[in-house]
């Protein structure tokens, strides 16, 4: 039986297999224009907007590149936001999406100089350079870099070989990542590490709005921030209109238990004080009220111990007392995330049937035909 320890991942994997990747992502490469040459620069900041579209839309897709109909509709939503809400216009989403960095297989830390036929400039330590090449000389890479639209590839040394990629087309780096870990010269890849400000924008799509958080962080961030103030903002694609929802200031007391659209989501369970609250929240009219009891709830179920980022009111004490009466009763547990398959919200649906999957080791389907073979298998293996 496979438990869940955070919240299980929703989206798809992509084909398997560097010559499959190439072939499902051709015709979109032809559609692809570069992101310097989709919008032409204007008084708008097009390019700009774009690039920061394309870093908002980062692991949202399953592929690696990222739609550009996406894409153009997220630069749409920012234009239209930072044009009526000024109080945004400096939070930017966290830099540069588009650099990725493989690392070779421990056992040939070397690889890519060999490969590549790359020498180090005269006069600087063999071991820590940089040179900008144009491919690499292993076939895998250099067939998705073409695909990808990798148009700049830097080697770096540091005792231990690494490309940086920077790509032109819209890519999606954490699923581009997945691919590349599949060739054998690829150790792991990663997004490049980038310093920031502390500032970051979340996007939460529902239907035919768009939902964006703004969150710029607060104080001196010196290392890394620890508070943030949240800006809630909605575009609604037919109307292309933008609207503020909710202010969240950092220095102010949140005055749900749990945020709006569960951002920031730490999936605490003191919004929890006992359990017939955590099972009611289940049918709240809120998505994300739902969605966190949800989220919480499949934890509890797993193989969890102790609380997760909790704090008063409740603590240690009240997730102990509240761990016991799910596990208690596993069976109401399980058929209460059962009555979420066919919850009117589709994200909410399928974090439900994710959680049942992962705790249940069963691949029945979600929806509400799902949810009634899912009870016949609660029946049975209750008895």
């Amino acid at each position: 039986m496979l438990r869940a320890l955070s919240p299980p991942a929703l989206t798809s994997r992509a084909p398997a297999g560097a010559a499959a990747l190439v072939a499902s992502i051709a015709l979109g490469a032809l559609a692809a224009a570069p992101l310097a040459a989709q919008n032409p620069a204007d008084s708008d900041g097009g390019p700009q907007l774009e690039r920061q579209a394309v870093a908002i839309l980062q692991g949202q897709d399953s592929l690696p590149l990222l739609d550009t109909g996406r894409v153009a509709l997220v630069t749409s939503a920012l234009r239209a936001i930072r044009e009526r809400f000024p109080v945004v216009a400096d939070v930017r989403p966290q830099p540069d999406a588009t650099t990725l960095v493989l690392y070779p297989p421990d056992s040939a830390p070397r690889l890519y100089v060999q490969r590549s036929g790359a020498i180090p400039p005269a006069g600087m330590d063999s071991l820590v350079w940089r040179d900008t090449i144009d491919s690499v000389g292993i076939a895998g890479i250099d067939s998705l870099n073409r695909a990808l639209g990798a148009d700049t590839i830097v080697l770096s040394s540091t005792g231990v070989t690494a490309l940086e990629l920077r790509f032109a087309l819209p890519v999606d780096v954490a699923a581009a990542a997945r691919e590349y870990e599949r060739l054998p010269a690829v150790g792991r890849a990663e997004r490049a590490a980038r310093a920031d400000d502390g500032s970051w924008i979340a996007l939460v799509p529902k239907g035919r709005r768009l939902h964006f958080v703004f969150a710029r962080g607060a104080g001196a961030c010196t290392p890394a921030c620890t508070a943030w103030d949240y800006y809630y903002l909605t575009y609604d694609t037919l109307t292309h209109s933008a609207s503020m929802e909710s202010v969240a200031p950092h220095d102010a007391e949140r005055r749900d238990a749990i945020a709006y659209w569960d951002i920031p989501g730490d999936y605490a369970t003191n919004a929890f004080p006992k359990v017939d609250a955590l099972y009611d929240a289940l049918h709240d009219h809120r998505w994300w009220w739902r969605q966190h009891a949800v989220n919480v709830l499949g934890m509890l179920l797993g193989s969890r111990i102790g609380p997760w980022r909790d704090g008063p009111p409740v603590g240690a004490r009240g997730y102990e007392a509240l761990a016991s009466a799910v596990r208690d009763d596993r069976r109401r547990a399980i058929g209460a995330l059962i009555d979420r398959l066919d919850d009117e919200d589709a994200d909410v649906a399928r974090l439900a049937l994710a959680y049942l999957r992962d705790l249940t080791g069963e691949d029945l389907p979600g929806g509400a035909r799902g949810a009634k073979a899912w009870r016949g298998w609660l029946r049975r293996s209750s008895q």
